[in-house]
């Protein structure tokens, strides 16, 4: 017999309790994100990509019967393997694992083994944190990231997710959108954020047009305090969007001269590597 969500109501005759806690775990995070708007979106334009109100440590631990540092643990090995991501206010949502392609019908490479390298030469070149990003819809997550070696580093936001209009690389790629893409992908207006985040379409797209006119994002100070971004789009030979390519420095570290030469950099390597981005899965 099996419940409503599929589970079998039948005890298991070799229950792992660690493998137990994982599994109810996702369907925990299954029950809390829009999963269909994640996969396939609405058909018309960009896939819309709701994140949902996600989960915390202590919920996980009140629901699952466990202690929150298990809680823990077991959520931060999910964000590790990609079937979760944790967003600015630190809630756990389903991470990119849950595709609609299954791994066996993908051909080529993956973004992030193709990247790395290029992630570890800008970031040692400009000794500043590096960030490889995708778009989800409305959303961008932090696909990998670099961090500097100095103290006063950024530190690496790989597993998040934030509002893809609030970050220097989700600018980047939305850049690449038409104003009916747009029209499209916010049709009930833009995320609410906190902070002097952009609230209305049209200053949106005025910011847009500007990151078409350098060749890059700027966000200075705008998703998160004392961090300055700057970001490319990543583009395969063929025209087509692959992700998201950023730098992110301390306000301290940053005057106005230097984000030209980071765009510059950026623009460089995003150029370099566009061959090898062919043949991305």
């Amino acid at each position: 017999m099996q419940n409503a969500v599929g589970r079998s109501t039948k005890p298991a005759a070799y229950p792992i309790e660690s493998v137990d806690n994982a599994l109810r775990l996702l369907t925990l995070l299954r029950n809390r994100t829009d999963v269909p708007a994640v996969i396939a979106g609405d058909g018309a334009g960009p896939p819309g990509f709701e994140l949902g109100p996600g989960l915390g440590v202590v919920e996980v631990a009140r629901q699952l019967g466990i202690a929150p540092s298990t809680a823990h643990r077991l959520l931060a090995m999910l964000v590790h393997h990609g079937f979760a991501v944790q967003d600015l206010k630190r809630k756990y949502h389903l991470g990119p694992a849950f595709s609609v392609t299954p791994a066996s019908a993908r051909s080529g490479r993956d973004l992030r083994a193709v990247m790395r390298p290029s992630l570890v030469a800008l970031s040692r070149q400009l000794d500043e944190t590096v960030h490889l990003m995708a778009l989800q819809g409305s959303a961008v997550r932090f696909v990998d990231g670099i961090e500097a070696a100095h103290a006063d580093r950024v530190g690496t936001r790989e597993g998040m997710v934030l509002p893809a209009h609030n970050t220097a690389g989700g600018r980047a790629l939305l850049a690449q959108f038409t104003k009916a893409e747009l029209e499209s992908l916010y049709s009930h207006g833009l995320p609410v954020v906190y902070g002097p985040a952009v609230s209305e379409l049209p200053e949106l797209v005025s910011k847009l047009n500007a990151v078409r006119r350098r060749g890059y994002a700027i966000n200075d100070e705008e998703s998160e305090r004392n961090i300055v971004s700057v970001a490319v789009v990543l583009k395969d030979t063929d025209g087509v969007v692959r992700g998201a390519l950023a730098v992110a420095v301390r306000p301290s570290r940053c005057p106005n001269s230097l984000i030209p030469k980071i765009g510059k950099a950026l623009m460089a390597e995003a150029a370099r590597m566009a061959p090898d981005l062919c043949d991305i899965a």
